[in-house]
């Protein structure tokens, strides 16, 4: 009888277990979502960002080893 009652207990505690892991996965899916749109929404105004004289377009460069921009103008 105490060896059900002891089987009964660990198969409460790994479905409470594996309750809170798929809470958390889902959790986790859903804060890396946020951040993903969050990230094409940043990538997308960079892209749209222009001369800050002008507004033309930006071309990237490289000089030294460090990532540059420069007016197409």
């Amino acid at each position: 009888m105490a060896d059900e009652k002891d089987k009964f207990g660990e198969t409460m505690r790994l479905v409470e277990r594996a309750k809170e892991d798929i809470y958390f996965a889902e959790r986790d899916r859903e804060l890396i979502e946020k951040l993903r749109r969050r990230l094409e929404k940043v990538e997308k105004r960079n892209e749209e960002l222009g001369c800050p004289r002008c507004s033309a377009a930006m071309e990237g460069y490289t000089f030294h080893g460090f990532a540059l921009d420069r007016c197409n103008r």
